[in-house]
């Protein structure tokens, strides 16, 4: 909140910089969030929705990706794959290009993520079953437990899968806990 405080003194009259600051977030937030609701009661912001991406927008996005050694095929597959997500078209784009260097038809988006899991340490497995199976945002500490995995190997995996985009943390509470999510497979999560 402090830079909140910083950002809007900065912007009050009676000479504000011209300054265009651009940040996103997800929609959950915006009632949740004190820094999201202080910045958008702010009378000069302007909030623009983005959805699900049309599969005009999906296509052109794909061949965009994959450059011009994309087939119609792998294209359409990707745009049938993903539901207009990009974040789906970005796994199905790179799981296209390393299985068949781009010019052949991506895998399912189901085998594109069991792939993935299988390839996962089995730690890593463990704990994201169990952000799976807890269904909301928990504590690692709760995690942990239920996984029945050590404190210094979960934050490896929880290094692993937030790199590989599988789980995304809600922040740092009290006695080093860390709220999580599952990322990929949720698209609203």
């Amino acid at each position: 909140l402090d830079s909140t405080s910083l950002l809007q003194a900065l912007l009050a009259p009676p000479n504000p910089p011209r300054l265009l600051f651009v940040g996103t977030y997800r929609s959950e937030h915006a009632e949740t969030s004190p820094v999201l609701k202080r910045l958008l009661q702010n009378e000069g912001a302007l909030t623009i929705q983005v959805g699900q991406l049309s599969a005009d927008e999906t296509a052109e996005l794909a061949r965009r990706m994959m450059g011009d050694r994309a087939s119609v095929e792998t294209i359409d597959a990707v745009v049938r794959e993903s539901g207009g997500i990009p974040l789906f078209v970005e796994q199905l784009v790179h799981a296209a290009q390393i299985e068949s260097g781009g010019t052949g038809a991506p895998l399912s988006f189901e085998e594109v993520l069991r792939r993935r899991f299988s390839s996962l340490s089995a730690s890593g497995r463990r704990l994201l079953e169990h952000v799976v199976v807890g269904g909301q945002p928990l504590p690692l500490g709760a995690i942990m437990n239920a996984a029945q995995i050590a404190p210094e190997q979960a934050r490896q995996d929880l290094v692993a899968l937030r790199a590989q985009q599988w789980v995304r943390t809600d922040g740092i509470g009290k006695a080093g806990s860390a709220a999580l999510r599952l990322g990929l497979l949720m698209p609203n999560a």
